[in-house]
């Protein structure tokens, strides 16, 4: 039997009995004065309070007084174990706190300060995996201030019998248990002399989903006294919460220096394909100039061979400068790096420099472009390049996808104070469950013949976004389709440089 047990309840009944028998006797008391001065015949009969009046007054205290009774036990229980209930409340709290802590060490050096002043232990040391090697390290060293002395950092392997049995048991282990368990007889010197220099008296596994997360190590009590088996409850309460903090603290750990890798893979790919960009873009220039050059010198007819060859070279060359370009741009956006510089323009004169320069193409292909771009278009603040950029992507798009001999239709009008162009083809169309996509970089639609990057309408899409408005199509499956973008007339473009992320 726990002595301890039967003194704090006993000593709770009596605080309880205490409580009621004060307003028990006051009321009595007060019972008795009114009946006498008031002169009751029963009461002179029977000089006494009837037996039944005082059960329903002792009903009455009890049922008003029971939400005490919790009380009254707790504050007796706080008498007995003071200190228990503040490691208690400190374990309320930290238990709030980790919910907001990601980072191991610190997670863990928290959890220390907090155990070892609560049990008065000599010594704590948390083990925890290492992300790479899997061994147990110590994480709660702190940095030394002197660097001739620094503070040692114990290790266990994971492969070590130690490791093991804490992994295929659970439960507390005591030191001296060290050469009583079977398992752990096959300790080496090192592991041994490991724990040795730890002073270890106590070992607790944290566990999260079955898994060994870490190893607490508490040295003796500073009042030599041994732990009891109330503090192993505690700590088995502690540690579970624990190791669920740890894990995930953990898992954000991968997570974050595997998205830093990728990071670090991403930006060296930008990088050589932005080398790679710069050193192409020399021969491909000098290949232009001397197709000009040839031409101009030959004088060959368009239609010979040789001229049908020649113009195939000029078209080539022309077609990979505007690749090479999409692909720059799309960079330089997810960089942060693209030039933009917004200005008050006019829009139909915008417009019109866009249409004059895209008609070669959609003359080449014999299409139609019809424009409707009122007089009445007010000035709007605009990247007159970037904004040029957009419509030609657009044009450029319906000039691919439309057939020979089709129609594209450039419409441009304000409503609701924002700025709307619509740019729409009698193409194929686009199927319905390929639409959201469309804009996402190096998606090209299937089931069409479209050799491009698929980072024209992505690109499009960013620069719509720089200048504060929105984009979007309507498209029907051998009915062409339709895109539109709207920019705030009031000149909302932002000057802010900051990356364009999509969806990979």
């Amino acid at each position: 039997m726990d002595i301890t047990t039967i003194i704090r309840k006993i000593t709770a009944y009596i605080v309880m009995g205490v409580l009621i028998a004060i307003p028990y006797l006051g009321i009595l008391l007060l019972l008795s004065w009114v009946l006498k001065t008031q002169s009751v015949p029963h009461l002179e009969k029977t000089e006494t309070i009837p037996h039944l009046a005082h059960f329903i007054l002792l009903i009455i205290l009890v049922f008003v007084l029971h939400p005490l009774g919790s009380r009254v036990q707790r504050q007796v229980d706080r008498w007995f174990y003071r200190e228990r209930y503040d490691y208690l409340k400190a374990l309320e709290e930290f238990s709030k706190e980790t919910q907001s802590i990601i980072d191991r060490k610190q997670l863990s050096r928290a959890f220390v300060k907090l155990v070892s002043p609560a049990l008065r232990s000599s010594s704590c040391y948390l083990l925890l995996p290492c992300p790479v090697t899997g061994d147990f390290i110590d994480f709660t060293v702190e940095p030394s201030i002197e660097p001739a002395k620094p503070a040692p950092q114990f290790r266990l392997s994971s492969y070590s019998p130690f490791i093991q049995y804490l992994r295929d048991n659970d439960g507390l282990i005591y030191h001296r248990d060290l050469d009583a368990i079977p398992q752990l007889q096959a300790l080496t010197a090192r592991d041994r002399e490991s724990l040795e220099q730890m002073k270890g008296e106590l070992y607790i596994p944290l566990k999260s989903r079955g898994r060994l997360t870490g190893v607490l190590i508490l040295g003796q009590k500073l009042s030599r006294q041994p732990y009891t088996r109330e503090e192993e409850k505690l700590l088995a309460t502690t540690t579970n919460q624990v190791a669920i903090s740890l894990e995930n603290a953990c898992l954000y750990e991968l997570e974050r220096e595997g998205r830093a890798r990728l990071e670090a893979l991403h930006e060296q790919r930008n990088q050589f394909i932005l080398a790679m960009s710069h050193e192409l873009k020399t021969p491909l220039t000098s290949i232009k100039l001397a197709s000009e050059m040839l031409a101009e010198e030959a004088k060959l007819s368009p239609r010979s061979p040789s001229g049908r060859l020649l113009k195939n070279l000029r078209l080539s060359a022309n077609n990979m400068e505007r690749r090479m370009k999409d692909l720059l741009d799309f960079l330089k956006l997810q960089t942060a790096s693209l030039e933009f510089e917004p200005a008050v323009e006019d829009v139909k004169a915008v417009l019109k420099d866009i249409t004059g320069s895209i008609r070669p193409l959609i003359s080449a292909k014999k299409q139609t472009l019809t424009t409707e771009i009122p007089n009445s278009l007010p000035r709007v603040t605009m990247d007159r390049q970037r904004f040029g950029q957009i419509v030609l992507n657009l044009l450029s798009n319906a000039n691919r996808y439309a057939p020979t001999g089709g129609k594209i239709k450039l419409t441009a009008e304000v409503r609701d104070s924002e700025l709307m162009v619509k740019v729409s083809d009698n193409g194929p169309g686009i199927p319905l469950e390929e639409q959201d996509l469309v804009f996402e970089p190096y998606h090209r639609v299937k089931q069409q013949s479209d050799r491009s990057l698929g980072l024209g309408l992505t690109i499009a899409k960013s620069l719509v976004e720089l200048h504060s408005g929105k984009i979007w199509l309507d498209s029907q499956p051998g009915k062409g389709s339709t895109f539109y973008f709207t920019i705030p007339v009031d000149g909302a473009a932002t000057t802010e440089k900051r990356p364009l992320l999509f969806n990979r």
